[in-house]
């Protein structure tokens, strides 16, 4: 957890005492054993797009507070969403329930896929020639 901040950098909703990693720093955390991902989207949102990365825990947000039994404890779980929002009101409720080393990537699958970390997805790729993509 020693790369995670207090303030979030890739994104503008906050909450206090809620910690943030970036993108990167997760991956790395995750592929060193060190810590494992909670997607908290909803299946519809994954089936779309999702992180190019095997060992993914799926709990979305509204079943979460039903789910924690099946959480692990030993590790940081570092939280993700679409945009860092939903994930950081998750990373709260699970410092409220006891874990402890609950982390928000900040930003979300958005901070991801601008850092141009693994992603797989079925969204079709922007053409550049027009200014009405976001990504263009």
């Amino acid at each position: 957890m020693d790369k995670a901040y207090n303030t979030a950098k890739n994104q503008d909703f906050d909450i206090e005492n809620v910690q943030h990693i970036s993108p990167g720093d997760a991956l790395e955390m995750c592929r060193e054993g060190k810590a494992r991902f909670l997607d908290i989207r909803e299946e519809a949102d994954r089936d779309v797009e999702w992180l190019s990365y095997t060992d993914i825990l799926y709990v979305p947000l509204r079943t979460l507070p039903d789910k924690l039994d099946v959480l692990p404890g030993d590790k940081p779980l570092l939280v993700v969403g679409k945009n860092g929002v939903d994930s950081t009101k998750a990373v709260n409720l699970l410092l409220y329930q006891g874990f402890d080393k609950a982390i928000n990537v900040d930003g979300g699958l958005f901070a991801w896929r601008k850092a141009g970390l693994p992603l797989k997805d079925i969204l079709p790729k922007p053409c550049g020639d027009c200014s009405s993509c976001s990504d263009c």
